[in-house]
């Protein structure tokens, strides 16, 4: 984890000793409860000098401590006239550092980190430029909020109960056919998906994301048979955000150790004649659509949007 040092003019004001500093090898942390500013300060040491403070961010502030120490990667000197330098001209004004994070060698997390659900994440992606689509289903379905949420719900249910249809198609000893969505053997006949696993819980440690595919195999597309993510959809049609979603669950798959290609959208809620309605990201818009989402959560970062963890 990349940090910036802040508090720097204060440190140095404090001890203009240290507006000569020249920094290198580890910094130090610790806490600092009576800051009057935020009880959950963390101070950054350097030889014994205090030079300034973790950002404040609950996720820097806690990692810092269990780690100890970080690496000091840079700094940089700042005068009125020439600005930024590497010079030693002016005064220490700013350093980069790097905390070594501690990864959970089963599950891939960064013990300690801070994880929302990737639909969680996507709500602050709005596709559409408002809530109009979502607004107009809900009239549609009552004239009170309670016919509203009643009709949410029902399509909620709906949905789980076809994920775990297609789940138990998979498995021989729980096959139930008259629980699987219309379209399903027209999409089997098309497709001829082979499960390799599903469900399986990932840590995406850039987007700090988490969430379970549905399918991670092999599928017959453009005639031949490639790795592949594919996400079911109880809707009409999948969405630019259910693509980006299949798109992030692509990026953190794998088979044999190698990259999927394609990720794939499944809506059975299609009025068409096949029952089903696809979409298909291959792996450069997938990589496209992971580095847009990248941009997402450093918006959100910068301007202290705080989504609800998992």
């Amino acid at each position: 984890m990349l940090l910036k040092l802040v508090g720097v003019t204060f440190a140095t004001n404090n001890n203009p000793e240290l507006k000569k500093l020249r920094p290198s090898g580890v910094v130090s942390f610790e806490a600092e409860p009576d800051n009057e500013y935020d009880p959950k300060a963390v101070k950054v040491m350097y030889k014994g000098d205090h030079i300034g403070y973790v950002p404040k961010s609950e996720l820097a502030q806690e990692t810092a401590l269990q780690a100890g120490t970080a690496k000091i990667i840079d700094y940089a000197y700042f005068d009125p006239d020439i600005k930024w330098n590497e010079n030693h001209i002016g005064q220490f004004q700013s350093m980069t550092y790097d905390i070594e994070e501690q990864i959970d060698e089963n599950s891939n997390r960064i013990i300690g980190g801070r994880y929302v659900r990737c639909t969680t994440f996507l709500k602050y992606f709005d596709t559409a430029g408002g809530a109009e689509g979502l607004i107009k289903w809900a009239f549609n379905q009552g004239d009170t909020f309670e016919k509203y949420e009643e009709a949410l719900n029902e399509c909620a249910e709906n949905g789980t109960l076809m994920h775990d249809a297609i789940e138990q198609f998979f498995d021989p000893d729980t096959y139930r056919s008259d629980l699987l969505p219309d379209g399903w053997d027209n999409f089997v006949e098309k497709y001829n998906p082979e499960w390799v696993y599903g469900e399986e819980r990932f840590y995406d440690n850039k987007l700090m994301v988490t969430g379970q595919p549905d399918f991670v195999g092999y599928i017959t597309y453009k005639g031949r048979r490639v790795r592949a993510v594919v996400d079911w959809k109880s809707s009409k049609r999948p969405s630019l955000k259910h693509k980006i979603q299949a798109s992030i669950y692509s990026m953190n798959a794998s088979l044999d150790e190698q990259p999927i290609e394609v990720a794939m959208v499944v809506a059975f809620g299609a009025l068409t004649k096949q029952g089903f309605s696809v979409a298909v990201v291959e792996r450069e818009q997938i990589e496209s659509n992971y580095l847009a989402m990248e941009y997402l959560s450093k918006a959100m970062e910068c301007v202290g949007v705080k989504a609800d963890e998992y």
